[in-house]
């Protein structure tokens, strides 16, 4: 019985590593691929974040790295906050990868220390935060 646990430990280990891809390059392009270039790295889902950027050609994206994101209540004020920016049109918390997608119109000059005093403001740590057109 442990050995079927300990196997199905692994394999669901090894399933979930697979799921996640590591973001290294100011080249959105570079997020969607399956290699990991030298740099800076975030965590991001490939399908949620094609998902998340296809109505918003054109425009620009956040990606914030988030330390000590661990509930939903975390991430719903997160959430909450960036959606009452008027100049975000699209904001999505992710717990399991502990980052925070943020979408600007390409018009907006980002303020990266905004984005950190936001998160700050809900308890939390931004350690990056890369920008993307897309």
């Amino acid at each position: 019985m442990k050995i079927i646990f300990i196997i199905l430990m692994l394999f669901s280990s090894f399933s979930y590593a697979n799921s996640v891809s590591e973001i290294s390059s100011n080249s959105l392009d570079s997020f969607l691929q399956d290699e990991i270039i030298d740099g800076d790295k975030l965590k991001v889902y490939k399908k949620k974040l094609s998902k998340f950027i296809e109505k918003f050609k054109g425009a620009q994206l956040a990606i914030a790295d988030v330390n000590g994101m661990v509930c939903d209540f975390c991430a719903r004020g997160i959430e909450k906050t960036f959606k009452k920016d008027i100049n975000v049109k699209n904001v999505d918390v992710d717990l399991d990868s502990g980052t925070v997608m943020i979408i600007y119109p390409s018009s907006v000059d980002i303020d990266v220390e905004d984005i950190k005093q936001k998160i700050l403001m809900n308890g939390q740590n931004v350690l990056k935060v890369k920008i993307f057109g897309i």
